[in-house]
């Protein structure tokens, strides 16, 4: 009857040392572990390598491009957000150095 006694204190002692453990860990220290993982977490680097020119060769030795990297201007508008169409045609005008006459019917 003792051992048994001695067993079951043994585990309550042992239950309530992870559990007390597990308070601190998960309720106390919540925030210090949350930040840590975060930082871990938020170490992400993108290297984006840029791609190269793509050439072939003929049977004569002639060589042709197939592809290549071109960086292309571009701009859009909705014209359901936009209020006044004038105003906004002459104030892309400038920027696109396009004529308002031309951009006024795209807004509207």
């Amino acid at each position: 009857m003792k051992r048994i006694l001695l067993i079951l204190i043994f585990f309550l002692i042992l239950g309530a040392a992870i559990g007390g453990r597990l308070y601190i860990l998960q309720i106390r220290d919540h925030g210090f572990y949350k930040a840590l993982a975060q930082g871990q977490q938020g170490i992400v680097s993108f290297a984006k390598g840029q791609r190269g020119t793509i050439f072939a060769k003929d049977k004569e030795g002639l060589v042709y491009l197939l592809a290549a990297n071109h960086k292309v201007p571009f701009a859009f508008a909705s014209p359901a957000e936009i209020e006044d169409p004038g105003t906004t045609a002459e104030i892309v005008s400038h920027i696109l150095a396009i004529s308002k006459e031309t951009i006024l019917p795209i807004l509207q």
